[in-house]
């Protein structure tokens, strides 16, 4: 074999895909859309289109389309069925230093806000308010990004990246927007129209993150994974939902973690049978012909939950399966107004394992477990009511954990004051590698921002 000829062709190949790119990038077009634009202009900056639908019929991979600032009166919903590449997305954002205002207010439609069919499209900087459907939707598709939008007061849900089977809907990230009062069919005084999706929503999902959102005030869950698998849930900051917080229905081999849960107290606009929401849920719910996927696989590490209905639960309505194969580590719960940790009976329950948590209760059970659970505990920190002895672990602290400071809002939030009892009382065995770090019982806190 002749090696310098090898080497030669190697860098040939290399100079002409970077020539590709190039050229690639030198022929992209942008595209522009106006509150005075018209869809029978050419799209440019002097003469703009008047919805988003008309440059996603136009664009290529490596296009970017401009949404001046203003607010857009929809007439129906925007389809976003062009595609880019992983070299050259299309992106599709507000115009610098302004903001596109997609209002759904001004039409019947009960269409969504912004329909993505497109693969490797990122949208962003974007507001999408008063839909009748939702607010933006990502059907069947992947590595698509909606980072930095606006949904909020949609009839049915704000983000929701879903299919109808496992797996067709990959590879999407949902973060650092800002998910507010959405799910009004199920608000006080609305008649229920039999649709009920989570604030933000992955749904037949995989491979797919919803990070650093602000989810608040929604009359249904606030983030929901439905028949997903290898998801991540981090660092959001998700609060008064209707029902619960944040829920795994159907959900494997995924991770939640550094997310700070809680509800307003008083807050009663969003409590469900006289209750705040619950903070974080696990169940295994029946949807027709969608596929099952029984819960298994799971981490929940590092997230705080205070001021909820229950801190964590576990129900086994409709299909039920159990908790399998979860680890709950490093998690602090506070204060909730019912029983703090729920586990109901299901004989599926098998090789979980709590450790390392906090729940300290301030009214209200503390726990509530049947014997024989399929669930071993160590070195938790039990304070505030009478612990049942099933959930007793080697390890374990029965006393204040010693809080710094308990207000919501302060950088010091539910972090150990020195000589707390959680204090070096943790242990790292058993755990996966990612968790297993820090010597605490409770979340660990230098990567948390106060709570919104």
């Amino acid at each position: 074999m002749n090696t310098v000829c090898n080497k030669q062709g190697a860098s040939r190949l290399g100079i002409i895909a970077m020539l590709s790119l190039s050229i690639s990038a030198a022929n992209a077009t942008t595209w522009y859309v106006s509150t005075n634009g018209n869809d029978a202009n050419p799209g440019t900056a002097d003469a703009p289109f008047a919805t988003l639908t008309t440059p996603c019929r136009k664009a290529a991979p490596g296009d970017t389309i401009y949404l001046r600032g203003g607010t857009y009166y929809l007439a129906g919903t925007q389809g976003v069925m062009c595609s880019g590449t992983s070299s050259s997305p299309i992106n599709i954002s507000s115009y610098p230093n302004e903001r596109a205002v997609l209002d759904g207010s001004h039409t019947s439609s009960t269409g969504d806000g912004v329909w993505i069919t497109g693969s490797y499209v990122n949208l962003s900087n974007i507001d999408v308010e008063y839909m009748n459907g939702s607010g933006i939707s990502l059907y069947n598709t992947a590595y698509d990004t909606v980072t930095g939008c606006f949904a909020h007061d949609n009839f049915i849900t704000g983000i929701k990246a879903f299919s109808y089977t496992i797996g067709a809907t990959n590879h999407i990230t949902i973060s650092g927007n800002t998910v507010f009062h959405n799910d009004l069919c199920n608000a006080p005084g609305v008649p229920v129209i039999g649709s009920w999706t989570p604030a933000i929503q992955l749904l037949c999902a995989t491979n797919s993150t919803v990070a650093n959102n602000s989810v608040s005030c929604n009359f249904a869950e606030g983030i929901g994974l439905c028949r997903s698998d290898s998801c991540v849930v981090t660092s959001n900051s998700i609060s008064d939902s209707y029902s619960v917080n944040l829920y795994l229905d159907n959900v494997t081999n995924s991770t939640l973690t550094k997310n700070v849960i809680s509800c307003t107290p008083g807050a009663t606009a969003y409590y469900r049978s006289g209750l705040p929401a619950n903070g974080i849920q696990v169940g295994n719910e029946s949807y027709g012909t969608l596929p099952t996927n029984i819960s298994s696989g799971d981490i929940i590490s590092s997230n705080i939950v205070y001021n909820t209905g229950q801190g964590f639960s576990y129900n086994n309505y409709q299909l039920g399966g159990g908790l399998r194969n979860f680890v709950v580590s490093n998690n602090t719960f506070y204060g909730t107004a019912s029983c703090m940790f729920f586990i109901a009976q299901d004989s599926g329950t098998t090789n979980t394992l709590f450790a390392n948590n906090i729940f300290r209760q301030t009214s209200s059970s503390l726990v509530y477990m049947p014997s024989g659970s399929g669930i071993s505990f160590k070195n938790n920190c039990w304070y505030g009511a009478w612990v049942n002895p099933s959930v007793s672990g080697i390890g374990d602290v029965y006393s204040d954990p010693g809080f710094q400071s308990t207000s919501p809002g302060t950088q010091t939030q539910f972090s150990l004051a020195s000589g707390s009892p959680c204090r070096n009382a943790g242990s790292t065995v058993g755990l996966p590698s990612a968790i297993a770090v820090g010597s605490d019982i409770g979340a660990i806190q230098s990567s948390y921002v106060s709570a919104q």
